[in-house]
């Protein structure tokens, strides 16, 4: 009985640990931004955004994007650089952020669709 133990914990620890291993980029050069947060403010938001970013990326490499989808995507890319920059210095409304937040987030997503992307590969907001 304690071997039945013994082994159903080691499973569970294993099994936890292949978790924590298999949480990975999308992409080993990926300059978004991650930060430890509490979930519901605008520093969520943001931090949502930046991993949204990556995602993308991710999807413009697996859905062999065409030249004019990437050069949005950089624009998009250089608009959440902005953002993020203006949240680490403080030199921000928060609602105005908010509402970039949000435009950047449909931004993103229209390129998804731009990209005919799996609905199972779209990135999940909520």
């Amino acid at each position: 009985m304690k071997k039945l133990g013994l082994i159903t914990l080691i499973v569970c620890g294993l099994s936890a640990a292949n978790v924590s291993i298999s949480a990975q980029d999308y992409e080993s050069d990926n300059r978004s931004v991650y930060l430890q947060v509490r979930w519901g403010g605008l520093e969520s938001e943001i931090n949502h955004l930046n991993r949204m970013l990556g995602h993308v990326r991710w999807e413009l490499a697996r859905y062999r994007a065409n030249w004019q989808i990437r050069r949005d995507f950089e624009h998009i890319r250089r608009e959440v650089d902005r953002v993020n920059w203006k949240s680490r210095h403080g030199a921000y409304n928060r609602h105005e952020l908010r509402r970039e937040v949000e435009r950047l987030h449909a931004d993103l997503h229209n390129l998804e669709v731009q990209l005919r992307v799996h609905n199972w590969d779209y990135y999940r907001w909520r």
